[in-house]
């Protein structure tokens, strides 16, 4: 009877446990709910906020570029010289920005880059079976001068040095638009938030290079920044892309095996306003020594 007895006492002590087991599950759930709906309104919160930042970027990019260099259509013609060619001389083919009111921030950051001059004396060094890459590379000069003065190999730092003294290496943030998407003969921005590097799209890229395309960002829902069009010298990139390239099972797969020398980009119409811009064309006839291995590429798509 005794033992009886104490068996009921312990379902009984079971039975209470059970029920206080629940109430705590139950508190438990309830404040794991509140937690996630706490985060999820900072969360919202938090993407409001990069909203209205992203906003006024683009409204206060776009007043700039239309004080300083109107209201477009702008173009901008580049000036190239192929390897193959023997007599070095200069080609050339032009591009149309993207309207001011599609991609502001995109539209004035390249073309603050090109009035400063950050383009002339640059290559095209990748030509991949879906894009053609470019962007700053330093000469062997130059890198022998940052290795004796900062006792550190970074061949990228020297070729971005005027980029980073005029805060023009990156993009505020990767801005997208499906008003402009990655059509071929498109220019885009590499990389997040995208630049200084820069791509042509010799196909269709709309859905390697347009939001989730990349999947090696952080942030896949984001597309490359899509900038601007090519409109004449097409004759010139086709050649260009026939320009030999080591083989995609190479250390150096789609990099041309003789980068193309970008020597100048030029906007073509005259700004409203007078502001510092790069040297006259007269400063940037002599080829520099084209880079004798590979470059450091911090933001190369996929080719």
């Amino acid at each position: 009877h005794e033992l009886r007895s104490r068996i009921t006492t312990l379902e009984d002590e079971l039975k209470i446990l059970e029920r206080e087991k629940k109430q705590l599950k139950k508190r438990k759930s309830e404040e794991h709910e509140d937690a996630i709906e706490h985060l999820s309104t900072r969360d919202f919160a938090w993407k409001e906020q990069v909203q209205v930042l992203q906003n006024a970027t683009q409204r206060e990019a776009k007043r700039a570029a239309t004080e300083l260099f109107g209201p477009g259509p702008h173009h901008v013609k580049f000036s190239v010289i192929l390897p193959s060619d023997d007599d070095e001389r200069e080609r050339h083919f032009t591009v149309e920005m993207a309207p001011l009111d599609v991609m502001p921030h995109s539209v004035h950051f390249f073309l603050q880059q090109v009035v400063h001059g950050l383009w002339n004396d640059a290559w095209f060094y990748l030509n991949g079976p879906h894009v053609l890459q470019g962007g700053p590379q330093a000469e062997e000069d130059e890198e022998d001068l940052w290795h004796l003065e900062h006792q550190e190999d970074d061949d990228r730092a020297v070729a971005m040095k005027q980029f980073r003294e005029l805060d023009l290496e990156n993009l505020a943030f990767p801005e997208y638009s499906e008003k402009y998407p990655h059509v071929q003969w498109t220019l885009g921005f590499t990389g997040r938030p995208g630049g200084p590097d820069f791509y042509i799209n010799k196909i269709d890229n709309r859905a390697t290079h347009g939001p989730g395309g990349q999947h090696q960002h952080d942030l896949e829902e984001y597309g490359d920044p899509c900038f601007a069009k090519v409109v004449d010298g097409f004759d010139v990139l086709n050649q260009m892309f026939k320009e030999p390239t080591y083989g995609d099972d190479h250390e150096w797969g789609w990099f041309f095996k003789d980068p193309v020398h970008i020597v100048k980009a030029k906007m073509m119409e005259n700004a409203p306003l007078k502001i510092e811009v790069a040297p006259t064309s007269e400063e940037h006839t002599a080829k520099p020594e084209k880079p004798l291995k590979k470059p450091r590429i911090e933001n190369q798509v996929d080719p």
